[in-house]
């Protein structure tokens, strides 16, 4: 009971302390919270898909995507290009594309 007076004296030290070390969430930064207009869907951030790539890196616009122009703006076909152009036209499609793909999956699947 000596020891009662002592431990509540120290525990009423530490609560201000204590109140200090705790953290508050932060008020809301979300565009209704501050009356700003929410961003532009075009502002966000996407990735493409493989189709989109495709088009954007067919600077020729005619569905062949040529190792050149697959170096310059799809990096990942260009390292599969030997793969995936395997009749050695020298350009790909996305039918020459998924062909590959599917070629893979079926052979993984074989494996299982």
């Amino acid at each position: 009971m000596r020891h009662l007076p002592i431990i509540c004296g120290v525990l009423l030290l530490a609560i201000p302390a204590y109140a200090q070390s705790v953290t508050t969430t932060p008020p809301a930064t979300t565009p209704a919270a501050t009356g700003a207009a929410a961003p532009a869907p075009s502002t966000i951030p996407r990735h493409q898909t493989m189709r989109e790539h495709f088009a954007e890196a067919n600077v020729t616009h005619d569905g062949r995507l040529t190792l050149e122009q697959a170096k310059a703006g799809f990096p990942a076909m260009a390292r599969l290009f030997d793969a995936i152009d395997r009749d050695h036209k020298g350009y790909m499609t996305m039918e020459d594309i998924h062909n590959y793909y599917e070629a893979r999956r079926a052979a993984r699947a074989a494996s299982n």
